[in-house]
């Protein structure tokens, strides 16, 4: 199921860049943002150094110089590149990149073929979300960086971005003070978070079970997905 899971998420980053021409898998509009073959790299190397090169014997490491320019804030595994730079990295070309990325699915599927132990299985299920963030910063770095352009493309009317429910529908989340932050005692889970828990309070909302396309026909009046779907009670 987990693997099953995995590979899924896996093809559908491939997907995304499915309907982009050769020239938009370089594109960095701003210092903020990474082209899309950038965060494609990124994931297959945060698979292949914290997954596969400690638990999996016969796993080759990528080359050296690839973490180097796939690194992004982990600086306790190495020096990385300037993420304003990434943008001038015309090498490894896409094909590379996407035999690479070929290559550590395998070795998921080899290490993944038995039941994986609970801590093993708890990274795997941390790069599956990592990967997953980075379906939402491709998408979101693509469109700003299309915003920038005088001839204004469009990355597709009909593309799936949208993840239904059965019925859309109003939920009520009632307001009040919430604990927010991990615990000393499970540092698996301060992943993007805090270590020290605290107290946080917001008011009383109403939310869509079901978010909008961030679909657009062109960019000209944004360069940021649409998130919309969500209402205070007052």
């Amino acid at each position: 199921m987990l693997l099953d899971t995995l590979l899924e998420v896996r093809d559908r980053s491939e997907a995304l860049i499915a309907r982009l021409e050769p020239e938009d898998l370089g594109l960095q509009g701003m210092a903020d943002a990474s082209p899309p073959k950038w965060h494609l790299a990124h994931t297959t190397w945060f698979f292949d150094t914290f997954v596969l090169q400690p638990h999996l014997a016969s796993h080759i490491p990528c080359d050296p110089r690839w973490s180097y320019q796939f690194n992004s804030y982990y600086e306790t595994v190495g020096e990385r590149h300037p993420r304003s730079e990434r943008g001038v990295l015309s090498r490894p070309p896409i094909r590379e990149i996407l035999k690479w990325r070929a290559e550590v699915d395998a070795g998921l599927t080899q290490l993944l073929g038995n039941e994986p132990t609970p801590e093993l299985q708890t990274l795997v299920e941390l790069g599956l979300q990592h990967e997953q963030q980075h379906q939402e910063l491709l998408l979101m770095d693509l469109l700003d960086g299309f915003s920038r352009q005088p001839l204004e493309p469009s990355y597709g009317i009909d593309a799936d971005l949208q993840t239904s429910t059965v019925r859309s529908q109003w939920l009520a989340c009632d307001g009040g003070v919430v604990e927010i932050g991990a615990h000393n005692s499970d540092p698996q889970q301060a992943f993007i978070s805090t270590t020290k828990p605290h107290g946080t309070g917001f008011g009383s909302i109403h939310f869509r079970s079901a978010m909008n396309s961030s679909a657009m026909p062109n960019t000209k009046h944004s360069s940021t997905t649409v998130a919309t779907g969500v209402q205070n009670s007052g």
